[in-house]
C-alpha cells in the first residue's frame, strides 16, 4: 500500500512539473530548460542522499549502471522535443505517453512480476485514459504516421526509451538505494545535457529571475517525482507503481484548465474517470 502512495506522490510531482515546463521552454529552449531543471532536481536528491546516507550503498559497478540509465534517460527527452517540433501535440503526446505500456511489459518479462486479472484491467484503464486525455482526433486525420516529418517515429522512440529507463531503474534502486539512484539519474542527465549544449554552442546563461524561479519549482517537483517513484519501486511491483506514476497527464490536463484557461473536452473528462477508476482499483 505504501508503494502505491509513493506512486501517487510521484504522479503529483511529475504532473505539475511537466505542466509548468511549457513557459520556460518557450522562453529559453528545451535544452537549457532540461539542464537547469535537472540541476535543481540534483540538488534536492543530493541532499536527500546525504540525509539517508546510512541507508545508501556505494558500488562502482551499479553507479556506472545508473549513469548508463541516466544517458539513456536523456535520449527520450531529446526525441520527445523533436517530435513536438515536427508533429502535432495531439498525435505525438499520446504516443510518447505509451511508455508505461513498455515499462509494464518489461517488468512482467524480466522481473517476473505477476499481475491478477483485476490489476491488468485497472492498468489497461489507466493506459487508455492516458492515451485519450492527450489525443486530439482532428490531428490524427491529416497525419501520415509513417512519415518522419509527422514526429510519430520520434514520439514512439521516446515512449519505448522512457519505458525502458523506468523499468531499468529498479536495478540501481535495489543496489544503491532510491536516493542515490535518483541523484545519479538527474545529475547524469544534467551532465549529458550540458555536453549537448556545449557541442551545440548554446549559451549556458542564467535565465531571468521569473523564469529561473519557475524552473526551480519545476526541478524540485520533478526531483520529488523521481524520489518517490524510486521509493515506490523499492517496495512494490514496478508495473503497478509505473502505471500510477505515469497517470500524470491527467493532472497536466486539469492544471492546464485552471492555469492556462484551456477547455477540457468530454473525451478528456471521460479519460480522467478512466484513470481515476484504474488508480482506485489498484489501491484497494
Amino acid at each position: 500500500m505504501l508503494g502505491i502512495l509513493f506512486g501517487l506522490v510521484a504522479m503529483l510531482g511529475y504532473g505539475i512539473s511537466n505542466s509548468m515546463t511549457q513557459v520556460p521552454v518557450k522562453a529559453m529552449g528545451s535544452k537549457r530548460t532540461i539542464f537547469f531543471r535537472n540541476a535543481t532536481a540534483s540538488v534536492l536528491l543530493g541532499l536527500a542522499t546525504l540525509f539517508f546516507l546510512s541507508e545508501t550503498t556505494i558500488s562502482a559497478e551499479y553507479v556506472l549502471i545508473a549513469l548508463g540509465i541516466a544517458f539513456l534517460g536523456y535520449l527520450p527527452q531529446l526525441a520527445y522535443f523533436r517530435a513536438l517540433k515536427a508533429g502535432k501535440v495531439g498525435v505525438v503526446s499520446p504516443i510518447a505517453s505509451s511508455s508505461v505500456v513498455f515499462t509494464v511489459i518489461f517488468s512482467l518479462i524480466f522481473f517476473n512480476e505477476v499481475l491478477r486479472a483485476w490489476q491488468i484491467a485497472a492498468i489497461a484503464a489507466i493506459v487508455a485514459g492516458i492515451f485519450l486525455i492527450s489525443a486530439n482526433p482532428r490531428d490524427w486525420k491529416n497525419t501520415n504516421l509513417l512519415n518522419i516529418s509527422s514526429g510519430v517515429p520520434y514520439a514512439l522512440a521516446a515512449g519505448v526509451l522512457w519505458g525502458l529507463v523506468y523499468f531499468l531503474l529498479k536495478i540501481p534502486v535495489s543496489a544503491l538505494g532510491p536516493m542515490l539512484s535518483g541523484f545519479i539519474l538527474e545529475f547524469g542527465g544534467m551532465i549529458f545535457c550540458g555536453i549537448n549544449l556545449k557541442l551545440s554552442k548554446v549559451s549556458f546563461g542564467i535565465p531571468d529571475s521569473a523564469t529561473l524561479k519557475r524552473i526551480i519549482i519545476i526541478g524540485l517537483l520533478g526531483g520529488m517525482g523521481t524520489m518517490f517513484f524510486n521509493l515506490g519501486i523499492q517496495m512494490y511491483e514496478v508495473s503497478i507503481v509505473a502505471a500510477i506514476t505515469f497517470s500524470w497527464p491527467m493532472l497536466a490536463a486539469i492544471y492546464a484548465k485552471y492555469a492556462y484557461k484551456e477547455e477540457m473536452s468530454i473525451l478528456q473528462w471521460a479519460a480522467v474517470i478512466l484513470i481515476l477508476a484504474g488508480i482506485i482499483t489498484l489501491s484497494v
